[in-house]
């Protein structure tokens, strides 16, 4: 049974890591192919070509750590987790995010005054951000140029808060109260258990996932964990 447990939780984990482990790919094949292209044509402009290098570099980084990740939960290793400003990861999500389908997307981003500190794992926290931009871009792609989301860090109760809010249509009863757990997915091309992953990451954290409708249409998700002095 321990073998079963573990052997569902690293394929489902191996999904969304792949998943996610695609734009960091597409950026650097994108960089390098830029790169290319300015050398075949002679350019000379030594800040872009540095800055390109170093772009597809973290890229490439990035993309060893996810692999890494789905390592260590198929050997059972234990996290090593630290104190970390959810700001910056969450600055990291978004830019992340802005290279995929959120660049056409109005996304407003408000941040707390002062740092807010967590103990955690800061890849997998941007993981989970990642996950509810992305699918709150899902949500609203219908709605073209009146599509917004909102991204929020917020304090309450010794608890940080990142709240990702969409315009997008209405949810039924039914999949309102499926959000966060298993179930098969009502995307075309979906995994059916994303946000349940995602719960399970802020469950690890000492934190949760909360949702709530948003009126007339929309919906909220906030990653709620324990603030760290």
């Amino acid at each position: 049974m321990d073998l079963l447990e573990r052997a569902g939780v690293v394929a489902q984990l191996s999904t969304m890591f792949a998943h996610e482990i695609k734009q960091p790919l597409t950026n650097i094949v994108n960089f390098l192919s830029g790169i290319r292209m300015m050398i075949e044509g002679g350019a000379t402009d030594a800040k872009k070509l540095d800055y390109a290098l170093k772009t597809a570099t973290q890229e490439a980084y990035r993309a060893a750590d996810i692999v890494e990740r789905v390592r260590a939960y198929g050997h059972r290793e234990r996290q090593t987790y630290a104190r970390t400003d959810i700001g910056k990861i969450v600055k990291n999500a978004v830019r992340h995010a802005q290279m995929g389908r959120l660049a056409e997307i109005n996304l407003m981003l408000r941040l707390s005054g002062a740092p807010l500190y967590v103990m955690g794992d800061a890849l997998e926290l941007e993981l989970v951000i990642l996950n509810l931009l992305r699918n709150a871009a899902d949500a609203v792609m219908p709605l073209k140029a009146r599509a917004e989301i909102a991204l929020a860090v917020s304090l309450r109760d010794h608890a940080v808060r990142v709240t990702v809010t969409d315009n997008g249509p209405a949810i039924s009863d039914e999949r309102f109260g499926a959000l966060g757990r298993i179930t098969r997915s009502a995307k075309a091309q979906g995994m059916g258990f994303g946000l349940a992953i995602a719960q399970g990451i802020a469950e690890a954290h000492g934190g949760h996932l909360e949702f709530s409708r948003v009126q007339p249409t929309g919906l909220s998700v906030s990653l709620v964990l324990p603030q760290m002095s």
